[in-house]
């Protein structure tokens, strides 16, 4: 039995390639890949043995059992795989392409290309897969109507990907026709469900052509598509050009897909699963999927973890309730931010009646100094707080030595099922700029200039402001805080919503009793000196991430 160890073992790819010089003869060797950094090289004739018939531009691959028995081994863990030909087509001699499994029961089934398609694509060979069971390989492997340049082996998939040079189409076990229009995917077939059971976490990869120019803010430019009844808009953004979509979550699994606008920046769709995907490794999606993750498709009881796909040093814990997030959270607020208790761990009774936030956010470094300061003091904390710790290590967060506990990279974002629908998308808007502060020094150096040069009274009334709540009473005297903070509450919101929001701040009568003439300044400028800040870095982040105030997501639906 083969086997290869290694961290990202999540995937299996197995090539072996077979160039045809004459009706019987074969390549030197037969490499056998499981990843770009492994391979083991079976002599001629061990996998397959091929007939020509030169009058049906047929050649037929028989596929051994020894070659079974390597695939079955390396793939055991599979129920199916994905059996793809590259074959080479003449265009002036204008005949179909094929590839077909044929079993030993006689059954047959084929994957087919048009050769009125061929005869207009500019590649020069196609890509045709066919979904198989591990446990029931095909006896022979057929191509029909070109030369073969290629047999892969690989995790099943189903879909297709645009190629200059070899155009791929992807069908499940009973095969399908290629269809060169690109606009759209057929995932509602019984079979597919078979090869994708919803336990198997399902998702579709698409990837886009670079985009250099992704339109101004009120006009940003979007692949919109849709999938049975459920419409979704993709905006497009500087240096990310994949996306995973979770069917799951839509109004149906199972369904079709179409492209609707600006189908030409797709360059593939393609149907996978998620099934090694370990409990404690996060789900990588766009915020815009998380805050919509319906609870029913989470893997525990208490919470699901993500990870943002634009950003993948930032995690997010989505918890089931406000008693959870306490439990996970609450000491780590006071210790990171709170004034009169920065860098201390509080008693398990202190916590029990005191208040973190509703949300929370955390850089790498103080979930490291949390921690460490536990271990150093040898203080007790909970199991929430324990089982945090071990998801921060595993994903590459912090890590411990005899030395201590270090922060790596990142930083972990957390909200909560419990806040209504309006007030999550806020606190994960609000959230989701101090993850992107913490992972990008040029975004932090513009927050610290938007902060020193904005208006001084509006900036004096928001830090009063945060003083006068037991329930933010964030730490004035952390000036890094103080830009973090200041730069969410500017962009939590839409930039047209920004001045209102500020003045609705001064209508409370504990802010009338103790900041009136701050509040009366805000009232009187309508809001002016927050706006303009907002709108600086709005602009910043918008050209550097195609994100905006009040949207921290790329994917809406």
């Amino acid at each position: 039995m083969l086997r290869y160890y290694s961290k990202n073992l999540t995937l299996f790819f197995i090539t072996f390639c077979v160039f045809l010089f004459s009706s019987c003869s074969f390549s030197e060797s037969v490499p056998l890949r499981l990843s770009p950094t492994y391979s083991l090289v079976l002599k001629q004739n061990t996998l397959l043995k091929s007939r020509l018939d030169k009058a049906s531009h047929t050649s037929r691959f028989a596929l051994n059992e020894k070659a079974k028995k390597e695939i079955g081994d390396i793939a055991k863990d599979e129920m199916y795989i994905s059996l793809e030909a590259c074959i080479a087509f003449d265009t002036a001699a204008a005949r179909d392409v094929s590839f077909s499994l044929e079993y030993a029961n006689g059954e047959k089934k084929s994957a087919l290309a048009f050769a009125d398609d061929l005869k207009h694509s500019s590649a020069a060979s196609v890509r045709l897969s066919l979904c198989s069971p591990v446990a029931l390989l095909a006896d022979e492997l057929i191509v029909k109507g070109g030369e073969v340049k290629e047999f892969s082996v690989k995790v099943a998939h189903i879909g297709w990907q645009k190629d200059e040079e070899s155009p791929l189409f992807a069908f499940g076990v009973n095969g399908g026709v290629a269809d060169f229009s690109f606009a759209r995917a057929d995932f509602s077939k019984e079979e597919v469900q078979a090869i994708f059971p919803k336990a198997a976490k399902p998702y579709i990869a698409l990837s886009m052509s670079d985009c250099n120019d992704f339109g101004d803010i009120a006009e940003q430019k979007r692949v919109r598509l849709s999938y049975g009844d459920t419409a979704i808009s993709i905006r497009r953004a500087p240096n990310l050009n994949e996306t995973k979509l979770y069917p799951q979550n839509f109004s149906a699994v199972y369904s079709e897909l179409e492209l609707r606008e600006n189908a030409a920046m797709v360059r593939s769709v393609l149907l996978k699963s998620d099934a090694k995907l370990k409990d404690s490794e996060p789900i990588t999606a766009d915020p815009g999927v998380i805050i919509r993750w319906k609870k029913e498709n989470w893997r525990r009881e208490e919470y699901e973890l993500f990870r943002w796909e634009q950003f993948p040093d930032v995690l997010l814990l989505d918890v089931k309730d406000y008693a959870t997030l306490n439990q996970f959270f609450t000491r780590l607020a006071f210790f990171a931010e709170k004034r009169g208790y920065r860098g201390r761990l509080m008693s398990d009774e202190f916590i029990a009646k005191e208040h973190g936030y509703n949300a929370h956010d955390y850089s790498a470094q103080t979930l490291a100094s949390f921690f460490d300061t536990a271990q150093k003091t040898a203080f007790a904390l909970n199991s929430y707080e324990l089982h945090l710790k071990t998801i921060l290590l595993e994903n590459g967060v912090i890590e411990e030595s005899a030395d201590g506990v270090k922060a790596v990279r990142g930083s972990l974002l957390a909200i909560s099922q419990e806040s209504p629908v309006y007030l999550r998308d806020r606190l994960l808007a609000h959230e989701g700029w101090h993850g992107i502060f913490f992972c990008d020094e040029e975004f932090r150096a513009l927050c610290f200039t938007v902060y020193n040069t904005m208006d001084r009274k509006s900036r004096l009334f928001m830090r009063e402001y945060w003083s006068l709540w037991a329930s933010l009473n964030y730490d004035p005297a952390d000036e890094v805080l103080m830009h973090n903070e200041t730069m969410a509450y500017l962009l939590q919101q839409s930039l047209s919503e920004v001045p209102q929001y500020f003045i609705h701040l001064t209508s409370f009568k504990t802010v009338q009793k103790y900041l009136k003439p701050l509040a009366d300044y805000v009232v009187e400028t309508e809001g002016r000196g927050f706006y303009a800040a907002a709108d600086r870095l709005r602009r910043f982040v918008y050209g550097k991430y195609g994100l905006s105030a009040g949207r921290i997501s790329l994917i809406s639906y």
